[in-house]
Order: C-alpha cells, then structure tokens, then sequence
C-alpha cells in the first residue's frame, strides 16, 4: 500500500508540475482548493454545524453537493454522462 500511495503521489506531484511550468497553477493552488473543498463539504467537522449520526452527515453532504452543482462550482465531466450504459 505504501508504494500505491507513492506512486499516486508521484503523479499528483508531476502534474502539478507540469501544469507550473505552463503557468497555469502550481501544487499550493491545488492544496488551498482541496482545503476549501474539505472545509466547505464537511461543516460539522470544520464549523459549527452539529449532526446526530453519520446518516445526518452523509445528508448534509450530499446537498453541499447539490448547492455546489447550482451554483456552478467545479461541475464533474462525468455529469454529462449516462447513468448507464445503453441496452
């Protein structure tokens, strides 16, 4: 497990890089976005929000999801795919 994990974090880390070097962002960028995102999608953890069970939490989540999508924040490339394959 530990050399899969340094292996994804070779990529994460070439990627960045190479996205660096085309000014485009750099690997602190995608710390600050990925610490935002934490912090925005998990409340009860990072702000006041109190929940009763992890079924409460998975709720919350899933409408920050939905908020996120309706204000166009970062919409995945996969919404625009099928939800299953044709018969």
């Amino acid at each position: 497990m530990r050399e899969e994990l340094g292996d994804v974090l070779f990529h994460i880390l070439f990627i960045a890089q190479m996205h660096a070097e085309k000014g485009q962002f750099d690997l602190e960028a995608v710390c600050r976005e990925i610490g935002a995102k934490m912090k925005r999608r998990h409340p009860h953890v990072f702000g006041s929000t109190h929940v009763a069970d992890s079924a409460e939490v998975v709720r919350n989540w899933q409408q920050i999801k939905r908020a996120e999508r309706a204000a166009g924040l970062r919409p995945s490339l996969l919404d625009a795919c099928r939800p299953a394959c044709p018969v």
